[in-house]
């Protein structure tokens, strides 16, 4: 009967969970997986040893003809994420934005259009909806306030205040701000 051994290092996703709370997710996936597939899993005790940065876990599993032990170490950055993900709104747009942009203007969008279709649309989906908001902004403002004779300015000025309500609601029910955070993240990394 094949033994194996594994180590498995794993950094989460741009999100602010805690390590713990990760391993307790990835267990009772790895228990509904066991399930599916018909072998058998049992998790260790998750030893946190007083840090916030990471947790471990040994996993035991065994099937048909094989077993293996696992020791899992999850990471943690949410302490990292989070300096993203609390930045308020609208300041979070202003200063994530640029970061974001500069992927689009050094040419990586491009790259990411060749190598992952999926990966790219994921790229471009907060540049789409923020040029939606903004021509409904601008649409919207000139439509309402051209009968007045105003300058440019004063048709401006509010149409991009509604911009930046439309990117903050419905904007976090799509996930913009979330993008531009990730986005502004993977460019600081």
């Amino acid at each position: 009967m094949p033994h194996i051994n594994r180590l498995v290092l794993n950094f989460p996703g741009f999100e602010t969970t805690t390590a713990v709370h990760q391993i307790e997710r990835l267990t009772a996936g790895g228990m509904k997986t066991a399930d599916l597939w018909n072998f058998e899993l049992s998790a260790g005790k998750t030893d946190e040893n007083g840090q916030s940065h990471k947790t471990v876990t040994n996993f035991d599993s065994s099937g048909e003809g094989w077993t293996a032990n696992t020791r899992y170490v999850q990471f943690s950055w949410s302490d990292i994420i989070g300096r993203y993900e609390n930045t308020p709104y609208p300041q979070s747009l202003f200063f994530h934005f640029p970061k974001y942009l500069s992927f689009i203007l050094d040419g990586s969008v491009r790259k990411y259009a060749k190598a992952s279709r999926r990966y790219w649309g994921f790229t471009i989906y907060p540049m789409l909806l923020m040029i939606l908001f903004s021509v409904l902004s601008g649409g919207l403002m000139y439509w309402l306030l051209s009968g007045f004779d105003l300058h440019w300015i004063l048709i401006a000025i509010p149409a991009f205040v509604l911009f930046l309500v439309l990117c903050k609601y419905p904007g976090d029910r799509f996930y913009i701000n979330l993008s531009v955070n990730d986005w502004a993240f993977a460019r600081d990394m």
